[in-house]
């Protein structure tokens, strides 16, 4: 008996449990894939081989996949509770004929049982399928030359499968406990009810308008992070950031739901009272239906912005990031190996020895000085910082910029200076605001002379790799007044075969003990000291003796490659929740849509203007989350980004874009399901 019900149940409502089963399946299948990366031993070697540490990779991708089950627990049952209030009329039927509620709840059971004996076999051979592309797109942005085959482990497929299998279990034993805790009454009568819809009223449109306020305050509040934080602290302690953010967090979701569940009809409302506006063509039904969708969709619509919003920050921010982390190698390292005094010497040995001639060479020479400057920050605060800084003549930086293209052409003259640094996003533009860092007094110790600052760079030539801190770039007359101890740096430029020989015989784990420099300043002499690393001197500067380029580009590869990796898997998963969500709310409502429809076509309306009218709704639904989530997003992003010197965004758009795609195809695949199921022809049962 239990299993007959179960298959009539899933044969009667088996248009919505396809599209669960499905979503369901690519869950499972992402699972599954990623657990049988974390134990294949074909990607793993390698990747700790580049990354230095066999833990980080496993760690990763198990942190990841405890994350996604979590969240498709949570969205499993939220998805089961959307099918489940199909259903509630039905089982209240069979309750009417006498079925005890052990033996529902018994059904509830075995229905998902069946469900999960279909679907589980269905994610796993998937995910097998899908596990050798995932390893082959992770080699791939890993650099990692390897051969991948299907990953097939065992232990991951009894693992998944098991934990599904639960899942699947568990939910049908709430969906037992849930039917029968509710009255017979109520199980005959639910229905689906869209009229439950009111003129707003003046509670409506100030909680419209507060829920605006919220969101522009938590806009400001992340344009301005730091000056906040820095009023919020004397108040609030050293949680003061915490704090803040938390509550700016919260503030955008409450004033997101609110803008979407008040402010949305009120405008709409406003609309509706131009009568020139309104009573055009099908503006009328196409707005009444969609006041109606809003109503009952505000809280899954708040959910899909919210997952719209995270989905597309964590994309975005892991693009930006993986950009950036790109871009630092060139400016960390500029040429394939470059070096400093104390490395110079080991460089050209090593490669002489292994029979290396350099395609191109640059040696640059500096002064070593101390220097002290009072500077304002982006959060507009003042800080005196004493510094060790690489004195450069504009003569010898514009040498460097004929080999090294990206530098930026600079100009000075008498006692101007320019700071060149490797944070200048923490330091507020020199003509930026009130508070300015323009003509600043460069104070050069001990008692030399002062300079005045004319700008910000964070590109040094050669790279920042092989100064201990910051390069002051003075005039030529300048530098030659100059007193400090003479530093010799110099560049190489390799083929590829040059650099991955150099790098074997100078790799980090070679000569670890010859690969950093340490010193402190005195701040009487202005000189250098030389320091051992495990001192306890705070005021601690290093530099490396050389840096190799090649390296640097295949670690920078590995991990933020992986990272990025990890966050299109997870925002893949974020992305089905969100557009299946709006799919199966929509598929609620088409029946009672359908018998309306019905009801107007027998009074003369047009099937084409019906058509328009569904397509038309549906795209309010389906892009006012993204729309809003994606403007949550961008300032979001802007805040992370704006951290970096050189903040790049082509990868992120690319991401995005891609993402908008997928999700506008959830939105055509809707409409046209609802077309199909609201827009027949006229039935004879039709009620006017």
């Amino acid at each position: 008996m239990y299993l007959r019900i179960a298959r009539s149940q899933i044969r009667r409502h088996r248009r919505v449990l396809l599209i669960t089963e499905f979503v369901t399946a690519l869950m499972i299948m992402t699972a599954y894939a990623i657990l049988a990366l974390a134990n294949y031993p074909a990607l793993l070697k390698p990747a700790a081989k580049a990354l230095g540490d066999a833990r980080i990779v496993p760690l990763l991708l198990n942190v990841t996949l405890v994350v996604l089950l979590l969240f498709t627990f949570t969205f499993l049952v939220y998805l089961n509770n959307l099918v489940t209030q199909r259903l509630i009329r039905e089982v209240g039927v069979y309750r009417l004929y006498g079925l005890s509620r052990n033996r529902l709840t018994v059904t509830m059971v075995v229905q998902r049982g069946v469900l999960a004996l279909v679907t589980i076999p269905i994610g796993l051979v998937m995910g097998v399928i899908v596990s050798k592309f995932f390893a082959m797109i992770l080699a791939r942005m890993l650099h990692l030359r390897v051969a991948m085959n299907l990953v097939i482990v065992p232990e991951s497929l009894v693992e998944i499968g098991g934990l599904f299998l639960v899942m699947y279990l568990a939910i049908g034993l709430l969906n037992g406990l849930y039917l029968n805790r509710t009255k017979l009454l109520n199980l005959l009568t639910a229905r689906v009810n869209l009229n439950r819809v009111t003129t707003p009223k003046v509670r409506d449109y100030l909680l419209g308008i507060v829920g605006l306020v919220l969101i522009a305050g938590a806009y400001y509040y992340t344009e301005n992070a730091i000056a906040m934080v820095r009023v919020l602290n004397p108040i609030l302690g050293p949680y003061g950031m915490i704090i803040g953010f938390g509550v700016v967090t919260l503030g955008v979701l409450l004033g997101t739901y609110w803008v979407i569940r008040f402010g949305v009809p009120a405008a709409i409302d406003q609309l509706r009272r131009r009568s020139r506006f309104y009573w055009k063509k099908n503006r009328p039904a196409l707005f009444t239906s969609i006041v109606q969708r809003v109503y009952f969709n505000a809280h899954s619509l708040w959910l899909t912005t919210v997952l719209s919003a995270v989905t597309i920050t964590m994309l975005g921010s892991a693009a930006v990031l993986y950009q950036a982390a790109q871009t630092t190698v060139t400016e960390s390292t500029a040429m394939s190996v470059t070096a400093s005094a104390q490395g110079v010497g080991l460089v050209e040995e090593t490669m002489r020895d292994a029979g290396i001639v350099p395609k191109q060479r640059l040696f640059i020479q500096t002064k070593s000085i101390a220097a002290r400057v009072r500077l304002i920050d982006r959060g507009n605060g003042a800080v005196t910082e004493m510094e060790p800084y690489s004195a450069m003549s504009l003569s010898t930086y514009n040498r460097a910029r004929a080999v090294q293209k990206n530098l930026p052409k600079l100009q000075l003259t008498g006692k101007e200076a320019i700071i060149i640094l490797p944070e200048k996003a923490v330091y507020r533009g020199v003509n930026r605001g009130v508070r300015t860092n323009f003509n600043r007094p460069i104070e050069i110790l001990p008692h030399q002379s002062t300079l005045y600052l004319k700008a910000f760079s964070n590109l040094f030539p050669l790279g920042y790799n092989n100064y201990y801190s910051r390069i002051l770039l003075v005039t030529d007359a300048t530098y030659a007044n100059l007193k400090g101890a003479k530093d010799r740096l110099a560049g190489f430029t390799l083929t590829e075969q040059q650099a991955a020989k150099i790098t074997a015989k100078l790799g980090r784990d070679k000569v670890v003990d010859q690969y950093t420099q340490y010193m402190t300043i005195n701040e009487k002499t202005g000189s250098y000291e030389p320091q051992d690393l495990e001192t306890d001197n705070p005021a601690l500067f290093g530099r490396y003796n050389y840096a190799l380029q090649d390296q640097q580009q295949q670690e920078v590869n590995t991990l933020f490659g992986f990272l990025l990796f990890l966050m299109i898997v997870t925002g893949g998963v974020f992305m089905l929740a969100t557009g299946s969500i709006l799919v199966l709310k929509q598929l609620a409502v088409m029946r009672v849509e359908g018998q309306k429809i019905q009801s107007l076509k027998r009074l003369g309306w047009p099937s084409e203007v019906t058509r328009r009218v569904i397509y038309q709704q549906l795209a309010v639904i389906f892009f006012l989350p993204l729309a809003i989530g994606g403007i949550h997003s961008f300032f979001a992003i802007r805040f992370f980004a704006q951290w970096l010197d050189n903040p790049p965004g082509v990868l992120g758009f690319i991401i995005v874009g891609i993402y908008a795609l997928v999700y506008s195809g959830f939105y055509f695949m809707t409409a046209n399901i609802a077309n199909q199921m609201e827009n027949q022809a006229i039935r004879r049962d039709s009620i006017f």
